[in-house]
């Protein structure tokens, strides 16, 4: 495959969207097809959306570094999270939305405290996972 030269902000949303959509929704669509409101399904939900996280970034970085000339893999990695942040806070302000508007107050907080955790949490494991798969490719290898 012969790699191509682009702009970082291309690469580093179809870096996003390949890691965010592609395998976590492998991942994820079992796990909320068999949704039940249950302390277990939490568990299971959360340990499924932190293996979508990291599988989705492996597969997504093995994809951008070899189609694409990477010469600031830092700057992809910086803008590709700044993208999943957007996408994610987006989602779940969505759900809080939702949940205040069939929740006690008292229970909204706690969950709207659970989700800005869980939130921060993925952007960071996804930034972290971002820097490590991400290379810089400046050179053009020859592909086997």
């Amino acid at each position: 495959m012969k790699k191509k030269q682009s702009k970082d902000w291309y690469i580093a949303t179809t870096y996003m969207v390949t890691a965010s959509f592609g395998v976590p929704f492998l991942i994820l669509l079992p796990v909320l097809i068999g949704a039940a409101h249950s302390v277990v399904h939490a568990i299971i939900m959360l340990i499924a959306t932190f293996l979508s996280i990291w599988l989705g970034t492996m597969h997504a970085a093995e994809y951008i570094n070899k189609a694409y000339i990477i010469k600031d893999s830092n700057k992809i990695a910086k803008l590709a999270t700044i993208y999943f942040g957007i996408w994610n806070g987006g989602i779940t302000l969505l759900g809080l939305i939702v949940l205040s508007l069939t929740l006690p107050a008292s229970v909204f907080i706690i969950s709207m405290i659970i989700f800005v955790v869980l939130l921060s949490s993925e952007i960071y494991f996804y930034y972290t996972l971002s820097k490590k798969y991400i290379k810089n490719t400046e050179t053009l290898t020859p592909q086997q």
